[in-house]
């Protein structure tokens, strides 16, 4: 019998992601450029500064703020993942349990799909 109380999870490790660059990934920033605000003698803006992978033209917006444009063709402040084509985590587990500690019950899809729409249905009839 199902439990109202169990948490469904669906959860891919880390091992699922890897770590793109923005020209694979077609980043907007990279394709267009873009303008970052920073305050003045900020530790962005010494970054900003330092940074010898990018190149900026700076413009002083106001008494506090510097706007930086960056060109296209440049990588940005992000870090982009990309999920793997691996199978997910299917888990269920009862709340109150920390689930990293957990041994991982694993289920096939349709399983846990089943599972989940049948609790859903019950705590939701009236």
């Amino acid at each position: 019998m199902i439990q109202p109380t169990d948490r469904y999870q669906i959860t891919w490790t880390q091992d699922h992601f890897i770590t793109v660059s923005c020209k694979e990934i077609d980043c907007e920033q990279f394709l267009n450029g873009w303008v970052t605000n920073v305050p003045i003698n900020s530790p962005q803006e010494q970054y900003i500064r330092n940074d010898k992978t990018r190149k900026a033209v700076g413009v002083k917006v106001d008494e506090g703020t510097m706007s930086y444009l960056f060109q296209e063709g440049q990588r940005c402040f992000r870090v982009h993942k990309v999920k793997l084509e691996k199978a997910p985590f299917f888990t269920v587990n009862q709340p109150g349990k920390e689930t990293a500690r957990l041994k991982r019950n694993n289920m096939d899809f349709d399983r846990w799909t089943n599972r989940f729409n049948e609790q859903s249905y019950r705590n939701t009839r009236r």
